[in-house]
């Protein structure tokens, strides 16, 4: 497994810090980014729309023109009278020239002709030469379709494409209306069309104020003029008059677009500008201030460093002090500082005192450990010798005695260590109750039940003892013979029980266990011992009192199987 690589405090520091502002500023660019791409979209949009207002403003304009001129001949009274044909004196061409001066005057139309009604001497308009400034009969136009939608009309103004129209049988745009006798209103005299050629709307569409757009002039549902070059194949166009309805900004993958609704019903005024221009002006826009994010993140890393090296100075210091710690014990650092480093000065100070203390003691105590691995030898050899000597001058009670006494000494030892296992415990508490037997002959008998499987898992040290102390000073009191201790110890489950029963004079269960937590008493501070112990050894344990039927009080204790420990905790808890 890879050492995980650490990193020095300043690093940490460094780098928290420039996270931190890093995340800021990203968030504070994110925010700007949005809110000004935001703002470019709507100005652009708002050009579009203004552009396409301009544009529907100059061709209301122009419609308003023709229907004007319209008017006007309408109401021309040698138009009026020759129409009527009451006046003999007006002759064909005082109208000619009526309509030529009006159109010469106007100069926005490529023809106009007027068809009466109550004037079948006149020349109709397929027979004649289709003078473009002419009076024709209406005999022959009745049955087109223009002249049928100028009926429908009535009074209004009524435009209309014709792919094949005029005398050059080019595509024209015709705008025509009723003529009224102005004596007898109910009466039709005829009907005025004006012919407008592609070329003079096409002027109309100008963008010149927005050199970077194309505008589309839609007649119902339909693109029909456009600056936009080869309009009528563009799909995307198509698609965005079909997806109009009523929002006046559009947008597909390849245009952004405003549309604008003209005075005339039916007729709009698209602005485009592709999404690549569209993307390119709002980039300018953006531009700088992405070049200030990178400024600021440039300044930000440049204060980071110093920043961080100002605030990790005086852990800095700390930490060479801590190194030095390690080569001289005599150390100390300056405390005299405002900042709150100053507490971890002092505490390093004091730290520094409080060790070279325990340094002082630690040399002490080596003596006394290399004292005491010395006594213990002594007092084996010693109980060895008596024993011995017991044995040749024939008291044997005394030799089992001293030998029993010996071999309980050494297990109470335990080689220094605070945890052993079942077995070496069953051992510990069977030398005990053998030098109690010879004190107290008579009083008490005792058995050992414990499952050979469980002998191998580890326990506290020395549990069992202050167990069969407490049954043999409290429980026995009083009594002379028949005593009967019995330890028992089986598997259950993942845990393994261990009881210490007597038949003595009993007790009453709550108040033991009270006593067993709380350890109050002193007698019974033993007993808390092995309870605080065994909560340590393991996070499951149990120990509690409770009363057989039979009469005798037991003591159970539950904890969690262990086959082996850590190194660690075999020399201490």
């Amino acid at each position: 497994m890879p050492k995980e690589k650490k990193h020095s405090f300043r690093k940490r520091l460094l780098l928290s810090y420039i996270g931190a502002s890093c995340l800021a500023l990203c968030c504070l660019s994110v925010f700007f980014f949005a809110h000004t791409a935001s703002q470019v979209q709507k100005t652009q949009f708002q050009e579009l729309e203004n552009g396409a207002h301009a544009i529907a403003n100059a061709l209301d304009s122009y419609m308003s023109s023709i229907d004007t001129l319209l008017s006007t001949i309408h109401a021309d009274s040698i138009v009026q009278s020759y129409l009527r044909n009451q006046d003999t004196s007006i002759a064909q061409s005082d109208v000619h020239t009526v309509i030529i001066m009006q159109d010469m005057f106007s100069r926005r139309t490529n023809s106009i002709q007027v068809f009466a009604s109550n004037r079948p001497d006149l020349s109709t308009y397929k027979s004649a030469s289709q003078i473009d400034r002419s009076v024709f009969s209406d005999v022959d136009v009745k049955t087109e379709e223009w002249y049928k939608l100028t009926e429908r009309a009535g009074g209004r103004t009524c435009w209309y494409y014709t792919e094949h129209g005029g005398l050059d049988n080019k595509p024209y745009y015709y705008v025509s209306r009723l003529i009224y006798n102005t004596q007898k209103l109910t009466q039709t005299l005829g009907v005025i069309r004006v012919c407008v050629s592609m070329p003079v709307l096409q002027n109309l569409l100008d963008l010149s104020f927005y050199s970077d757009g194309y505008s589309v002039l839609v007649v119902d549902g339909k693109a029909m003029l456009s600056t936009l070059e080869g309009f009528q194949e563009d799909e995307k166009l198509t698609e965005l008059i079909a997806n109009q309805g009523n929002s006046n900004t559009l947008q597909n993958s390849k245009y952004f677009a405003a549309s604008v609704d003209a005075a005339y019903k039916g007729w709009s005024v698209l602005v485009l500008l592709p999404r690549k221009v569209f993307l390119e002006k709002e980039i300018n826009y953006l531009l700088p201030i992405f070049i200030m994010s990178l400024v600021m993140l440039v300044v930000t890393l440049i204060y980071s460093s110093r920043f961080s090296a100002y605030l990790a100075r005086p852990v800095r210091s700390l930490y060479d002090k801590m190194i030095q710690f390690g080569r001289v014990n005599d150390i100390s650092i300056d405390e005299n500082t405002d900042e709150e480093i100053a507490y971890l000065y002092k505490a390093f100070n004091a730290m520094i005192r409080k060790i070279n203390v325990l340094l002082e003691q630690e040399k002490e105590n080596e003596v006394r450990m290399l004292q005491s691995q010395i006594n213990p030898h002594f007092v084996y050899n010693t109980l060895e010798s008596l024993r011995g000597m017991a044995s040749v001058r024939g008291a044997n009670d005394i030799s089992d005695m001293i030998g029993i006494f010996g071999t309980y000494f050494r297990e109470c030892l335990n080689d220094g260590r605070f945890y052993c296992t079942i077995d070496h415990e069953i051992q510990h508490a069977s030398s005990y109750l053998q030098i109690q037997s010879l004190r107290y002959q008579d009083l008490f008998t005792w058995e050992i039940n414990i499952d050979e499987r469980v002998h191998h898992y580890y326990v506290p040290h020395a549990i069992l003892q202050p167990l069969i102390e407490n049954s043999i000073i409290h429980g026995f009191d009083g009594m002379t013979e028949g005593g009967l201790i019995r330890i028992e110890g089986y598997e259950q489950g993942p845990d393994i029980v261990l009881t210490v029963s007597d038949n003595g004079c009993g007790a009453d269960p709550e108040e033991m266990n009270t006593l067993l937590r709380d350890g109050n008493e002193q007698d019974f501070s033993c007993i808390h011992n092995i309870w605080m112990r065994l909560k340590r050894f393991s996070s499951t344990a149990e120990m509690h009192y409770e009363m057989g039927g039979d009469g005798r009080l037991t003591v159970l204790m539950r904890f969690e199987k262990k086959a082996s420990l850590p190194e660690g905790r075999k020399t201490s808890l």
